[in-house]
This record gives C-alpha cells, sequence and structure tokens, in this order.
C-alpha cells in the first residue's frame, strides 16, 4: 500500500477533539465553499461572452444583498484558506516527496497572487457596465493571469476535493463515483472558461 507522506485527517470519531482538528476541518470546508467561488467566476466570465443582456441580470445579482453576502463569504473563505494553507509549508519544505499532496500545496502557491489579482479586479468589475468589463480583456496580462487561474484552479479543484474523497468515504464504489465527478468538473469549468475568454478576445 502506497504510504502517505502528507499529514493525516483528524478522525473525530478516533481522536480526541484539539483547535488543530478545528482548523483542518474548517480548511476543507472553505475549500469546497471555495469550488463555489470559482463557479460563480466562471459564470461571469460565461455571461460576459454571451452578451450585455446576460451579463447585466448576473450583474444585477451580484449586487444584490445576496449576491454581496456571497462575494463577501467567498472573499473570507478564500483568505482562510490561503492563510491556514500557509502553515503546512513548512512540512513542504521538510519533505521533498512528488507526490499528490506536494502538487496540490504547489498549486496554491501559484494560486494566491493569481487570485489576488482576479479580487482586486473584480471588486471593480461588479460595478462596471458590459463594456467596461470587456475592456478589462484589453490587457494580454489580464488574460494571461486569467488563464493560468481557471488551469491552476481546476488543478488544485480535483486534488483538494480527490483528498477530501480519500479521507471521508469508505465506501469504495461512491469513491469511485465521485472521484469521477471531480474529475469532469476540475475539467470542464476550466474548459468554459477558457472558451468563454475565447470568444470575447474574438
Amino acid at each position: 500500500m502506497e504510504k502517505n507522506s502528507g499529514p493525516l485527517s483528524p478522525h473525530i470519531q478516533i481522536y480526541k477533539w484539539q483547535f488543530s482538528s478545528l482548523l483542518s476541518i474548517t480548511h476543507r470546508m472553505t475549500g469546497v465553499f471555495n469550488v463555489a467561488g470559482f463557479f460563480l467566476i466562471i459564470l461571469w466570465v460565461l455571461f460576459l461572452a454571451i452578451g450585455p443582456e446576460y451579463y447585466n441580470f448576473y450583474q444585477k445579482f451580484l449586487r444584490s444583498f445576496i449576491g454581496k453576502f456571497i462575494l463577501v463569504g467567498f472573499t473570507w473563505s478564500f483568505v482562510y484558506h490561503m492563510l491556514n494553507g500557509i502553515r503546512h509549508l513548512d512540512y513542504l519544505m521538510k519533505n521533498h516527496a512528488l507526490n499528490k499532496w506536494v502538487l496540490q500545496r504547489l498549486s496554491a502557491i501559484v494560486l494566491i497572487p493569481l487570485l489576488l489579482f482576479l479580487l482586486y479586479s473584480l471588486v471593480d468589475l461588479v460595478n462596471q457596465d458590459y463594456t467596461g468589463a470587456l475592456d478589462f480583456f484589453d490587457s494580454y496580462l489580464s488574460i494571461a493571469i486569467f488563464i493560468l487561474f481557471l488551469i491552476f484552479a481546476g488543478t488544485h479543484l480535483k486534488l483538494g476535493l480527490g483528498e477530501i474523497i480519500e479521507d471521508y468515504i469508505q465506501n469504495e464504489s461512491m469513491k469511485g463515483i465521485l472521484n469521477k465527478i471531480i474529475m469532469l468538473t476540475s475539467a470542464i469549468l476550466p474548459l468554459v472558461g477558457i472558451v468563454s475568454l475565447i470568444i470575447i478576445i474574438l
């Protein structure tokens, strides 16, 4: 059996409750919530590609109380997930095995500046009209950062959710089904984003 060199999950039914257990579980919960935030970003660029009618409808939702609540929640979730993930960098420096856990941490490191740039930009873009949002992708830098974000976010999504399934789902049949769903989701979402971006550019 392959030895897992990453940190063990807090199995709350076996081990005594600890503060580190709460941090780890919350880290995984925010990771799942970040998937929803990733989906919102994909929807934003998709509606921008479809046309002003759909984009304006989506912008109206984001500007509503519920939309702002979701955006604030996503921002908090990302910041917590990022800061808590930094705690594991010391482990990464001491363990050089090229496994899924290390790859997950590396993808997270790359995502930090990319997502910070996008969050900073989206704060302004939420208040922009359709034409103003299109202008964002006039810059080659914005296009490159967005594409890199899609690729690394999809990779991190697959690795992170796969780790959760591996640790908490015991039924092998269900585990296989969920892993296939995760694989498809991690491929389809970035693909939709890239295709939408191509339509916008053209």
